[in-house]
C-alpha cells in the first residue's frame, strides 16, 4: 500500500460521503464493483486511467481534482454549480437567499 493510493482513496471516500453515496451506488454509477471501491478507498489497490475516468465522471469532478491537490476548491465550486443548475426557479431563489445570509454571517467574523 503506497502513500499515493491512500491519499487518492481517502479523497474518493470523502467525495462519495459528501455526496451521500454508498459504495454500491457509486459502483453502479461508475460501473465498478463496490468491493473494488472499498479497496480503492482504503488504498489497498491503485486504479487505471479508465477507472479514474469512471470515478471522476460519477463523482462529478475532474480527474485532475482526484490526482492533484491544487484544484480542490475550483472543483467543489463546480459541484455546487451543478446542483444549482438543476433547481427550479423558486428553489434557486431560495438558495440565493440562503447563500446571501451565509455570506453576511461569515463576513461579520
Amino acid at each position: 500500500m503506497n502513500d499515493f493510493n491512500k491519499k487518492l482513496g481517502l479523497k474518493i471516500k470523502k467525495l462519495r460521503e459528501r455526496r451521500k453515496l454508498t459504495r454500491e451506488k457509486l459502483g453502479e454509477m461508475a460501473d465498478i464493483s463496490d468491493r473494488f471501491i472499498y479497496d480503492i478507498e482504503t488504498g489497498q489497490k491503485g486504479i487505471s486511467a479508465e477507472t479514474l475516468y469512471k470515478l471522476s465522471r460519477a463523482l462529478n469532478v475532474t480527474s485532475d481534482y482526484l490526482l492533484f491537490e491544487a484544484e480542490e476548491n475550483k472543483n467543489e465550486l463546480s459541484y455546487v454549480t451543478e446542483i444549482l443548475k438543476n433547481l427550479s426557479p423558486s428553489e434557486l431563489e431560495s438558495a440565493e437567499k440562503i447563500i446571501l445570509e451565509i455570506s453576511k454571517l461569515t463576513s461579520k467574523n
